[in-house]
This record gives structure tokens, sequence and C-alpha cells, in this order.
């Protein structure tokens, strides 16, 4: 007898759908969207990208430190020049998402080790280009591995959908952000 059949049965169709709403609940739940009560801030999806980023952050910055004694700006400096550069320091900064005074404060570094080259524009003295030398280039593309690994021990508890999801979700609230940088909190200007 099939499951059509058998009385009380739930065809699969229906148990898909059952578990995908007990899903929902609990992700309602979860991030505080069902009910009217305050919302604890680990409910918050903000809290927990921070966090992971935070933690994910703490653990390249000590095996950075460990292998090559490089901060995480230095290297966020570094990979920002190996993907777009040559650029000026106010475009690794707004590409790296580091703070321009942080970027000019370590930028001596990065040049006195030989991993990144100032070119001063002819034009203007007060601006400059940055680049990779070889041996930043050696160490973007060594480093480069060592991220490529990572990203893979932490993915691995996905299935492929998942992934695929997350990199859609997670570019589709980057593109948000990015085009409505005040979200909620936008000002309204007053109408006269």
């Amino acid at each position: 007898m099939t499951d059509r059949a058998r009385p009380g049965a739930q065809a699969p169709e229906d148990k898909r759908e059952a578990a995908e709403n007990r899903q929902a609940d609990t992700v309602e739940r979860e991030t505080g969207l069902a009910g009217d009560g305050p919302v604890l801030i680990s409910q918050f999806y903000t809290y927990r990208l921070h966090k992971l980023s935070t933690l994910l952050s703490r653990q390249m910055h000590d095996e950075l430190k460990a292998r090559y004694r490089l901060g995480l700006a230095e290297w966020r400096t570094i990979a920002v020049l190996g993907e777009f550069g040559p650029l000026s320091l106010r475009d690794v900064s707004r590409r790296g998402a580091i703070d321009k005074a942080q970027v000019s404060r370590l930028l001596p570094g990065l040049i006195d080790r030989g991993d990144v080259v100032r070119d001063p524009d002819p034009t203007d003295r007060r601006r400059a280009s940055l680049r990779l030398t070889d041996a930043g280039r050696k160490l973007y593309e060594e480093i480069r591995i060592i991220g490529r690994q990572r990203q893979a021990w932490l993915v691995e508890e996905l299935t492929g959908e998942e992934r695929a999801m997350l990199v859609g979700c997670l570019d589709r609230l980057l593109a948000r952000i990015e085009t409505e940088p005040a979200g909620p909190f936008a000002r309204r200007k007053k109408s006269e």
C-alpha cells in the first residue's frame, strides 16, 4: 500500500511543504520576526553576520601574523591591490572597506617590506598610485591559496544549493546597502 493509499498518510509534496513551513516558523522565531515582543540582539541578522565576520577575521589575523607578520588590514590592502591595482589610497580604502587613515598609517610598513610601491602622479604631487611589487604579488598569490582553503572549510557543511543561495543572498544584501547606504535611517527632507 502506498503512502497515498494509507488513511492519514501525507503525500511527499505535503510532507515537503510541512517541513518548509516548520523551517519558516523556526526562522521567524529565531530572528525575532514572529510576534510583537522585543527582539534580542542575538536574533539580529547583523549581529550574526558581525559575529561571524569577527571570528573569521580573528582566525585569519592570527594565521597571517604567525606566517607573514602581517595584520588583517595590511593583507586587505595587498589583496585589493592584487585584484584591482594600481589604485589611489582612497580607492584602496573604498574597495577594501578599510579606514583611509588606517591605510595611510600601514602603507609605509608595506613599502619598507618591499610589498608595495608608491608611484607619484606626475601631474599632481599630492596624489600617488599604489601597486604591488613582484614580492607583493607573490605574497598575494600565496595568501589567496590559504584564503581559498579556509573558505572551502567554512562552507563544507553546506550543500551546493545552499552555497549558491548564500552567495546570491550576500550579493543582494551588499548591493542593497551600497545602493541605499542610509537604509531605513535616510533623512527625509522636510516639505516646505
